[in-house]
């Protein structure tokens, strides 16, 4: 099959039964394009009304693709870019069509917060017992992350940047909310909090660094 191209425009969007999930003067424009090794949609433009009011005009690509000359049992090599999504309006959508995760179930999905500008990832499926292949970049404001049974934060900002071998994460946040049950006896909370944390790999373990902190 070719390139193919589809306009979307809907005055609202909402998933039966999932709480915070309408969408409101949707209009996306979707252009496919096929390759031998994979494909590429481009999302272009990416305009809509959530719960926070109305998105600015935004781009999206997903591509996904093997390497030149491998076969196709090989894991494909996903990549997503784009220059503003809004987590709050997202998650209850991810969490309905995302497969079935452990590492990130759908409640996990559906509860994200904040925004995410910047964002260029990559990842890929490890061969055998071999570990996934990941990179990531993307700065964030009002981040909240909840995972059952193992904690929560709440009101980062900052940016990160990861890869298979190492990563830095530089945090802000006001008002922040931290819950992890397995380190804390309680919940802890700070009118001001900067980080810079960097984390590598040595061998088959980690080693994280904090080399500034402040509340």
């Amino acid at each position: 099959a070719g390139a193919s191209e589809l306009s979307l425009r809907a005055k609202a969007l909402t998933l039966q039964g999932a709480a915070n999930s309408s969408l409101r003067n949707v209009d996306l424009g979707l252009h496919y394009r096929p390759s031998a090794e994979g494909g590429t949609l481009d999302v272009v433009p990416l305009r809509l009304t959530g719960r926070k009011g109305v998105w600015p005009t935004t781009t999206a690509r997903l591509d996904w693709r093997r390497e030149a000359q491998q076969p196709a049992s090989s894991p494909l090599q996903w990549r997503i870019n784009s220059d503003f999504l809004r987590l709050d309006d997202l998650g209850p959508w991810a969490a309905a069509f995302a497969p079935a995760n452990k590492a990130l179930p759908a409640e996990a999905l559906s509860r994200l917060r904040g925004d995410i500008t910047a964002l260029a990832a990559r990842w890929q499926q490890g061969i055998g017992n071999a570990d996934a292949h990941h990179s990531l970049h993307a700065r964030f404001t009002d981040l909240a992350l909840h995972w059952p049974g193992h904690g929560s934060v709440e009101g980062l900002r900052g940016e990160i940047s990861s890869d298979d071998a190492s990563g830095r994460a530089q945090l802000q946040g006001q008002s922040l909310g931290l819950e992890l049950p397995r380190l804390f006896a309680a919940s802890v909370h700070a009118k001001r909090f900067a980080a810079d944390a960097q984390w590598r790999r040595e061998g088959a373990a980690w080693q994280l660094t904090v080399p500034r902190l402040a509340g």
